[in-house]
C-alpha cells in the first residue's frame, strides 16, 4: 500500500474515436447505411446495437495490443542496471530499489510502479457510435461508463495474470489530442462531431464547447 517511491513506469494511449469510427463504418457496411455530408444518415436501435457490439470487439483487440506493447517495454527496461539510473535507483529513491546493488537489474522497481493503458476522446467515440456524447444523453453516459469500466476490468484481469500494477488511465494527452484528428480525418474523411474539429476531447471529459452547467459536467465526468 501507499504511493511513496512509486511512479507510472510507462503509459500508452488508445485512440478511442478511431475504434468508434471503424465500428460505425463497419456497421454502415453491414446495414447498407451511408455517410451523408459527414453525418450518419440515421441512428436507430438496430444500428446502435450492432455498432456497440462491433466496437467492443475492436476495443478488445487494441487493449491486448496495448498490453503487449507495454510488456515489451518491460522486457527492454528490465535489462537496465541500477548503475544506469544512479539517481532514482542508485540512491534508493524508488520503491523496490532498497536492497539492490550497482550491477543488479532494475526489475524490482518496475514491479512496484504502474503500467497505464490510457484512452482519449470518449466524447467523439460516443458521437461516432450513437450520434451523441455523454453530455447530451443518459444513454451515451451509460455507454461511456460501460466502455471505461470494460478497460478497468481488463486491467484488473491483467494484474492477476502478469502480477504488475496495470492501470486504467484517462490520458490528458495534450499532444495526442491534436495529433490523432488530422490522421483520422485523412483516413476516414470529415465526420460530424468527430473529425470536424482541431482536437479530440481529453480522456472522459465532456467537450469544452458543449453548453452544460458546472454541476452537471462534474457529475457526468465523475
Amino acid at each position: 500500500p501507499g504511493c511513496k517511491g512509486r511512479g507510472n513506469i510507462a503509459p500508452t494511449t488508445i485512440n478511442l474515436p478511431r475504434i468508434g469510427i471503424r465500428a460505425m463504418l463497419k456497421t454502415e457496411e453491414l446495414l447498407g447505411e451511408k455517410l451523408i455530408n459527414g453525418s450518419v444518415k440515421k441512428y436507430d436501435n438496430t444500428f446502435n446495437e450492432l455498432a456497440i457490439k462491433t466496437f467492443f470487439n475492436l476495443f478488445d483487440e487494441k487493449i491486448e495490443l496495448a498490453r503487449k506493447s507495454l510488456l515489451y517495454r518491460y522486457d527492454v527496461l528490465k535489462k537496465l542496471k541500477v548503475k544506469d539510473l544512479p539517481f532514482v535507483a542508485g540512491q534508493h529513491l524508488m520503491k523496490g530499489s532498497e536492497n539492490l546493488k550497482s550491477d543488479d537489474s532494475i526489475e524490482p522497481i518496475l514491479k512496484q510502479g504502474s503500467w497505464g493503458i490510457g484512452f482519449i476522446g470518449l466524447a467523439e467515440t460516443l458521437t461516432a457510435l450513437i450520434g451523441k456524447h455523454h453530455g447530451e444523453s443518459s444513454f451515451a453516459r451509460d455507454l461511456g461508463e460501460q466502455i471505461i469500466s470494460h478497460l478497468r476490468d481488463k486491467c484488473d484481469e491483467f494484474k492477476e495474470q502478469d502480477k504488475l500494477n496495470w492501470s486504467c488511465y484517462g490520458s490528458p494527452a495534450e499532444g495526442l489530442s491534436g495529433k490523432f484528428v488530422p490522421e483520422d480525418r485523412k483516413r476516414y474523411g470529415l465526420i460530424a462531431g468527430v473529425t470536424d474539429k482541431d482536437y479530440y476531447t481529453n480522456s472522459f471529459h465532456v467537450p469544452v464547447y458543449y453548453n452544460i452547467s458546472i454541476s452537471d459536467k462534474l457529475k457526468t465526468e465523475a
